[in-house]
């Protein structure tokens, strides 16, 4: 597949991201990581809870932040001239991720 004058690099992260261990045991201790096995629980923390802090000021949900981070990679997506086979290399990319790690 052809994804423009980038497209070897395209390529590289795609197969990169085919080889990705995501989910890999770890011997590192986390201290600032919470378990929730309680399904209501995590929804209501990533949808509705809006005490989480962003650069020093409190009010926001996990969506907001989530939002908030990925607006500044649209905008630098929608910059490129080749938007969009830019966009279906990331479409594809996605849909690579998803076949691995199906969520």
């Amino acid at each position: 597949m052809k994804y423009g004058e980038n497209s070897l690099l395209v390529e590289e992260v795609i197969k990169e991201v085919g080889n990705m261990k995501l989910f890999k045991k770890s011997d590192k201790l986390l201290t600032d990581v919470m378990i929730i096995n309680d399904f209501e629980k995590a929804q209501y923390l990533a949808f509705e809870y809006d005490d989480y802090e962003m650069n020093n000021e409190k009010g926001y949900t996990w969506t907001s932040i989530k939002e908030l981070e990925m607006s500044e990679v649209y905008g630098i997506v929608y910059q490129n001239p080749d938007y969009k086979n830019f966009m279906k290399a990331l479409r594809s990319i996605n849909k690579l991720i998803e076949k691995i790690y199906i969520f």
